[in-house]
């Protein structure tokens, strides 16, 4: 069994302003400059990862290499974690989305 074909019908809302259908984003908020404290513990870090996957780079064995390369991993997570800003609540009542 063959259902008929109909046409299909138009919209029945009515058509939007052209201005209405282009969304233009604002401009992103500019990036934020690292602290000394935040460019020391990504040092940290990297220097830690180097020793762990290079031990010979500076030619102190593997024995020594390897908790120093932890010790700095270690150092440089707790040093980015200390780091974190904590900003306050603010006080007032929050008035939820701001366009």
């Amino acid at each position: 069994m063959e259902l008929p074909f109909t046409e299909p019908e138009e919209p029945r809302w009515p058509a939007s302003d052209a201005h209405e259908d282009h969304f233009e984003p604002p401009e992103p908020a500019p990036l934020l400059i690292p602290r000394a404290r935040t460019v020391g513990g990504v040092l940290m870090l990297i220097v830690g990862l180097l020793l762990l996957a290079l031990p010979d780079l500076l030619d102190l064995g593997e024995r020594v290499a390897t908790p120093l390369g932890l010790l700095a991993v270690t150092a440089g997570i707790g040093w980015l974690v200390i780091g974190l800003r904590s900003d306050a609540a603010p006080e007032g009542p929050d008035d939820g989305a701001q366009l």
